[in-house]
């Protein structure tokens, strides 16, 4: 299998064709599509995460040995 990436600017619905598309099954024969044609969802890019929210507080002054 060969990967496939599609970058697209804006989210939604994309219709991907192509007058020449070839691929093989699981049985290995290969096959050629003359009109092929896919619908992709694009999902908007997910946001940075936030920081995580982090205290630290002093228990005691001076740990005990060992």
């Amino acid at each position: 299998m060969s990967p496939l990436r599609v970058q697209a600017d804006p989210s939604g619905r994309y219709e991907l064709t192509s007058p020449n598309f070839s691929y093989r099954d699981h049985n290995g024969v290969s096959h050629r599509e003359s009109g092929f044609t896919a619908e992709i969802m694009v999902d908007p890019e997910p946001g940075p995460m936030p920081e995580p929210e982090v205290a630290a507080d002093v228990e005691t002054a001076e740990l005990p040995l060992g």
